[in-house]
């Protein structure tokens, strides 16, 4: 349709005084207008093209550009019905009723001219209830405005077609979950006549969709509960090694012990919390640690982990070097590395953790070296993967070295294992200050 044409259709339905009134929204209330004083007004500059109007009082309010849009394809439609080729309708329809997905052919307005009996049980009207119906007034509102803009790059040829994931509104005004692929029907002069729509139900592969992902939710939680088991288990062997204390040392040692066993406990229960408050939104609570100070107050609570019969050595050479995380994180993730070392070293051996820093990158480098059995390539090689242990039979998880690597990561570090089969192994971390 050119613009000498569109003007003339203007001029036509502004003497058309039989018009059904519209509806100008001002201040929220509607008042009638006639379309001609309507048009007059447009004209004249009175309104703009964003002036709201209703088509009946109810109806939600739309752009005055879309409503002179919407009359002057009306008037056109009007114009060239009586010469319409009707001849291929009975074949149309027996594509529409046999067609096992739900179709939809409105006007360039928007007005659904007719369905097929899928898309109407999909909706649960009839077939003859939605005709006339805009097909907003069937949607889901959240979804139009993204569906107005592929729509008009369809008709203005930038788009052949589109799809998306739309939501229509059930007769009984619960919603349905569809996959919609649009097009256009042209005349044979290549102009927009119709606009068809395929409406696919997408109900059963949501439900399947959130059984799938409910599925990986429980398997995050499982994991997750792994590796607590993996934490309190090392909190567990401090305080057992503690308890063997107090069972065979003099007063002095069974006062230390217990001390060291309250602190445990004390850990524990700061760790519990953070499990308590683990699908919250909590607070920051990362902060500057001095890690040689750290380390150096952390000892006892790492000798006990490793047992009396590890030697543990501590040469610490980076005074003030600081790193960024939690209290809480760093010690668990030192933890981790004192027990695994133990492990390896089936509770007896050398267990040294240094720290230095270079100058030059100023990057702190933290080095945890044992001298366990160590391990194999192939072992090597996977030591980091989630779940990976080689020592399920004796209660490993795997979660501890995962743990430290997710941990490292986190805090901006880099990680690096060294080991071989009988010369033990080294954890070197390294953080820029």
């Amino acid at each position: 349709m050119n613009d000498t044409t569109e003007e003339s259709l203007i001029a036509e339905m502004g003497t058309d005084t039989s018009s059904e009134p519209v509806y100008l929204v001002q201040d929220g209330e509607s008042v009638a207008i006639s379309p001609q004083q309507l048009l007059e007004n447009f004209e004249n500059g009175t309104y703009s093209g964003d002036t709201e109007v209703r088509i009946h009082p109810t109806a939600p309010p739309l752009p005055l550009r879309r409503y002179i849009r919407e009359m002057v394809w009306m008037t056109y439609s009007a114009h060239r019905a009586p010469h319409a080729e009707v001849t291929e309708l009975p074949k149309f329809e027996a594509a529409f009723s046999s067609a096992p997905i739900g179709i939809v052919l409105s006007d360039l307005a928007g007005r659904i001219q007719m369905v097929n009996e899928q898309f109407a049980q999909l909706l649960g009207y009839t077939k003859e209830e939605l005709v006339g119906f805009r097909v907003g007034e069937v949607s889901f509102s959240e979804d139009r405005d993204h569906e107005v803009v592929l729509g008009n790059r369809v008709l203005s040829g930038e788009l052949p077609a589109y799809q998306m994931e739309k939501r229509f509104i059930r007769k009984d005004r619960t919603v349905v979950a569809t996959l919609m692929s649009v097009s256009l029907s042209r005349t044979e002069a290549g102009t927009p006549e119709y606009v068809i729509a395929h409406v696919v139900d997408l109900t059963d592969r949501k439900r399947l969709e959130r059984t799938i992902a409910e599925n990986e939710r429980l398997s995050v939680v499982g994991e997750f509960a792994t590796g607590v088991a993996h934490d309190v288990n090392n909190l567990l062997q401090v305080i057992t090694a503690s308890v063997l204390e107090i069972d065979s040392a003099e007063s002095e040692t069974n006062k230390a012990a217990i001390a060291a066993v309250m602190d445990a406990v004390s850990r524990g229960a700061r760790w519990t919390a953070q499990l308590r408050d683990y699908r919250r939104e909590r607070r920051d609570n990362t902060r500057r640690i001095e890690v040689d100070t750290f380390l150096s107050h952390l000892r006892p609570v790492l000798q006990r982990s490793v047992g009396r019969s590890v030697a543990l050595e501590l040469d610490l050479a980076a005074p003030l070097a600081e790193v960024v995380i939690a209290s809480e994180t760093l010690e668990r993730l030192l933890l981790n590395l004192t027990s695994n070392a133990s492990r390896a070293m089936d509770g007896a051996g050398r267990l040294q953790i240094r720290t230095k820093f270079q100058e030059s990158t100023h990057t702190l480098q933290l080095e945890v070296q044992d001298t366990g059995i160590g391990m194999t390539s192939e072992v090597l090689s996977r030591c980091l993967d989630d779940n990976f242990t080689t020592y399920e039979s004796q209660g490993g998880t795997g979660f501890g070295l995962s743990f430290v690597r997710r941990v490292v990561r986190q805090s901006g570090g880099t990680l690096e294992i060294e080991s071989a089969l009988g010369n033990g192994t080294t954890v070197r971390i390294a953080w820029t200050c």
